[in-house]
């Protein structure tokens, strides 16, 4: 897999989560089969948690990162852009993202997902 060299539209897949705990995991449907990940956006907007740290996974048990940004950026308001696109492969056009807040039960996320589709 090679980077994309042209400027291609990216690809943006938002959403929110309520209820959210540190094993919340949502699902994000539709997306390209392949790809890079450019950009991950999560906010806390409510409930108890101080930060998130948001793992992006290829796979529903979230135990195959694509990008695990909790170590460089845990925060209320996480806004990731890698130094180099991160490629993925999603065989089921799915990505899953796990919000991580750092406590509490009644935590509202809200996210944005970047994509450059391969191709």
């Amino acid at each position: 897999m090679s980077f994309p060299t042209s400027r291609r539209p990216v690809e943006r897949f938002s959403g929110s989560a309520t209820s959210v705990t540190t094993s919340t995991i949502t699902t994000i449907s539709d997306v390209p089969a392949s790809g890079f990940i450019v950009r991950i956006h999560a906010v806390k907007t409510s409930g108890d948690a101080a930060t998130v740290a948001p793992i992006l996974s290829e796979d529903s048990a979230v135990s195959a990162s694509v990008s695990q940004i909790a170590e460089a950026t845990a925060a209320a308001h996480v806004d990731e852009v890698p130094v180099a696109p991160i490629p993925y492969s999603a065989t089921d056009n799915k990505l899953y993202l796990k919000h991580v807040p750092d406590t509490g039960t009644n935590n509202a996320v809200s996210y944005a997902i970047d994509i450059w589709p391969s191709g």
